[in-house]
């Protein structure tokens, strides 16, 4: 269900062959502020996708016990 929802997250830069996700920042001039840019980017990602995965999981628990 992550990975599912991973996808939807980042659309397109995740490729299904592989499973390599290719994310990149030029917000700043230094290219080591950019590579900690898209570490933080990464994990937020991460930590979304592992949130909104356990909602839906969760969610559709309840909707089962509701329907026995």
């Amino acid at each position: 269900m992550e990975r599912l929802v991973l996808k939807e997250i980042v659309g397109n830069r995740l490729d299904d062959e592989t499973g390599l996700l290719q994310l990149s920042s030029s917000q700043f001039g230094s290219r080591i502020e950019n590579k900690r840019h898209a570490v933080s980017m990464l994990e937020r990602i991460i930590e979304s996708a592992k949130t909104l995965a356990a909602k839906v999981e969760d969610e559709a628990g309840l909707e089962r016990q509701e329907a026995t």
